[in-house]
């Protein structure tokens, strides 16, 4: 026999592919804050692993044994993952349902759940209007699906203005593309203490700038190697490290070699989530040279930490955490020349160095796991008046 829930009491429903570190610690807290108000969160998992980070999720495994989480049966001859995540619904019973993104299989699958069993769905997202080129076909099919959700949790204002221009009326909050700026700091005070072993090793260099991406195309990295080029940092002794892989590795080093600072790479393809604060505490910049980038999580990591970023307008960090003069610099895509400029500024005066810190610290206060959390609760309670 069933047990009814109390009417005043709502069961949050988040059905995610994979909780990898960054969702973990968003549910995690977001939990804590429903708890307090009475209420329940549940995560649906659909897969154990996911294709998008090499290395292994440490924490996220740790923090979802503490979320309500229910995993999706995979395998051969198991039920297709629309219909497992049907039935899992049905166990679940929620009151409300948030989904990543608002098109694919769970999504749709959950949508459909929704609308049978009349119950409020909002997906989370990052997307805007700059990202890609976009039809006019694609967009009209989009803003009808759109049209079906009761409302979005999003990254920043562009992506609100986005999804507005596509028809949604619902309520929109700002807050999704967050991190654990509390933890960044603790394990990078932690980790500081094996900084002098790291040197030693040559893993960390003396003075250094930092660039965290997937070796990808529209990443653009080798943008990254011309600025850090002209910008005389070689010649100050600033080595440039590059963490990340993907297809375009060996295109980006051999672009170094062409440029004549191959000697000054410090390559490292694969660094868990929980070391890495060590390498953006001490480097004195962070390059972001997407030709477009949603979001760019490796922004609010370094400014967690304190370190100026330089990022395209593109980015979706662009304008959002990132204020131009204040906690880094903005530049067009490609803009080699003037991004060099704003790094020599940075390599060559440390109290605009230390003010910019000073303003990222700052920013990132604002967005912190909570703002993720109150944009849930706002959603859910109807307080939303955006």
């Amino acid at each position: 026999m069933r047990i009814a829930l109390p009417k005043t009491m709502r069961r949050v429903c988040f059905v995610v592919n994979h909780i990898g570190d960054y969702h973990a610690s968003r549910l995690s807290l977001c939990q804590e804050q429903l708890l307090l108000a009475g209420h329940e969160l549940i995560a649906i998992e659909a897969s154990r692993s996911s294709a998008f980070y090499a290395h292994r999720q440490r924490r996220a495994a740790a923090l979802k044994d503490a979320i309500g989480c229910i995993r999706l049966i995979e395998g051969p001859g198991k039920p297709k993952k629309a219909l497992a995540l049907w039935r899992a619904l049905k166990t679940v019973r929620p009151s409300h349902i948030f989904t990543i993104g608002y098109s694919d299989e769970l999504a749709l699958t959950s949508l459909l759940f929704a609308k049978v069993n009349r119950l409020p769905i909002f997906f989370m997202s990052d997307s805007k209007a700059d990202d890609q080129e976009r039809s006019a076909w694609s967009e009209w099919i989009k803003a009808g699906l759109l049209r079906l959700f009761d409302g979005a949790l999003v990254a920043g204002a562009r992506h609100r203005s986005y999804f507005r221009s596509l028809g949604m009326s619902g309520p929109i909050e700002i807050g999704y593309d967050v991190i654990d700026n509390r933890f960044f700091r603790a394990r990078g005070a932690r980790l500081e203490r094996r900084a002098s072993f790291l040197l030693r090793k040559g893993i960390l260099p003396e003075r250094y700038v930092i660039c965290v991406s997937r070796l990808v195309s529209r990443k653009r990295v080798d943008v990254a190697l011309r600025i850090y080029a002209a910008s005389s940092a070689p010649q100050y002794g600033v080595r440039f490290v590059l963490i990340g892989s993907g297809p375009e590795e060996a295109a980006i080093l051999e672009t170094a070699r062409q440029l004549g600072v191959d000697k000054m790479i410090c390559h490292l393809r694969d660094v868990p989530n929980s070391i890495m604060p060590i390498f953006y505490r001490r480097s004195e910049a962070l390059l972001l040279t997407s030709e477009y980038d949603q979001w760019g999580l490796c922004v609010n990591e370094a400014m967690a930490l304190g370190i100026p970023c330089i990022v395209t307008s593109r980015c979706g960090v662009a304008g959002e955490i990132v204020e131009h003069g204040k906690s880094g610099f903005v530049v067009p895509p490609g803009g080699v020349e003037i991004a060099a400029g704003f790094l020599r500024q940075l390599l060559s005066d440390k109290s605009l160095r230390n003010a910019m810190s000073l303003s990222a610290t700052n920013t990132i206060d604002q967005w912190d796991l909570p703002r993720f959390g109150a944009g849930v609760a706002k959603l859910v309670e109807g307080r939303s008046g955006t």
